[in-house]
């Protein structure tokens, strides 16, 4: 172990070589510019990363919002489109408080036991695989809401029905014997989100 004498010494002898030797005061220049650049260019790299993804899912996100408001007044159901729309803006969200709270996300992925080894590197590449992963979502459905607008016979229309009548039985939701997925609940928007007198209770999940 190097004791806190042995550091003084090092140091001293470091810094009275540097106002000494014009060559060994170069080299060391040289070494400090090179390991100070090595931590900043990776930092400035990412942000200059994520700021580019960032803009490209807001770009991608206006041009399918403007997708939807066409296909709306040709009379084609989007539900399918609403919930990409959705999901694209909860998961940029998440993205963005990733990339600001690296310290609060490495803390909860090291308790994940097999993340823990790797946890630096996945918590630093998370908030831009987010993006990523958005982006192609909406790639995706962008492609397929034009195919649809250009025939609209090729889009089945989401069957609305009655929340209230909703129940859960045997860890599903079902209305009778059909399965649903309460689209409204699970994927709307943060303010549909509160239930209203039409849509599902507590106590009927309760049952």
């Amino acid at each position: 172990m190097i004791t806190t004498d042995i550091k003084n010494r090092l140091c001293n002898l470091i810094l009275s070589l540097y106002n000494k030797d014009k060559i060994i005061k170069t080299l060391l220049t040289n070494i400090i510019c090179v390991a100070v650049l090595s931590v900043a260019i990776p930092l400035y790299s990412n942000a200059i990363d994520m700021y580019a993804l960032e803009q490209k899912v807001t770009v991608k996100t206006a041009e399918l919002t403007q997708l939807i408001d066409e296909a709306k007044q040709r009379g084609i159901d989007t539900s399918y489109d609403e919930v990409t729309l959705t999901t694209a803006d909860i998961f940029k969200q998440w993205a963005l408080w990733d990339a600001s709270h690296q310290a609060e996300l490495k803390k909860a992925v090291s308790e994940t036991w097999f993340l823990r080894k790797q946890c630096d590197v996945y918590c630093a590449k998370l908030p831009q695989k987010e993006l990523s992963d958005t982006i192609e979502i909406l790639d995706k459905a962008i492609l397929e809401l034009n195919r649809v607008i250009n025939n609209p016979q090729s889009r089945r229309a989401t069957i609305p029905f009655n929340h209230a009548k909703v129940v859960l039985k045997d860890g599903c939701l079902y209305i009778g014997d059909q399965p649903v997925f309460t689209s409204a609940l699970t994927w709307g928007p943060v303010s549909a989100r509160s239930l209203t007198p039409g849509m599902l209770r507590e106590e009927q999940l309760s049952q």
